[in-house]
């Protein structure tokens, strides 16, 4: 496979990853917590909660995923490589869902510390463990077509 194949491959893995934890995340947001949410408001309080601000919040918060995914795809290759990958994928997918939750307000009026944000609003015991592991065996499905070695 020449390099210009093998990155064109690649940077399309990191889109087709984004656009998993962005769906996959929206998806969540939509089937278990939307009414919480809705409740809650943003914490600029300048917009209301809709299926399209969130979608349009974790659109913007996956996208800065692109470019770590579409590397790391570019390296992937054995299986310690590819376990790696799964694993810092599923951090990306944390790491959106923290930011997404950190937007809206608290019930206390403050601010929200790490990791409260998205044990409080996000974590859902049967939905998120769910889609969180589809959507990483769906990334590693992707790379495991698009970027393998031929031969």
């Amino acid at each position: 496979m020449r390099p210009a194949e093998r990155a064109s491959r690649a940077l399309g893995a990191g889109l087709i990853g984004a656009a998993l934890v962005a769906l996959t995340l929206w998806a969540h947001l939509m089937l278990g917590n939307f009414d919480t949410l809705a409740g809650l408001g943003y914490a600029e309080r300048a917009r209301a909660v809709t299926g399209l601000s969130l979608a349009f919040d974790v659109a913007k918060a996956s996208a800065i995923l692109i470019l770590p995914l579409a590397l790391l795809a570019a390296i992937s290759g054995p299986w310690p490589l590819r376990a790696l990958l799964a694993a810092l994928f599923a951090l990306g997918w944390y790491w959106v869902a923290e930011r997404v939750a950190s937007g809206f307000a608290s019930a206390t009026g403050g601010g929200w510390l790490p990791g409260e944000a998205f044990a409080s609003l996000i974590y859902r015991p049967g939905l998120t463990p769910a889609l969180w592991g589809g959507a990483v065996l769906a990334f590693l499905c992707v790379i495991w077509r698009l970027c393998r070695r031929p031969g």
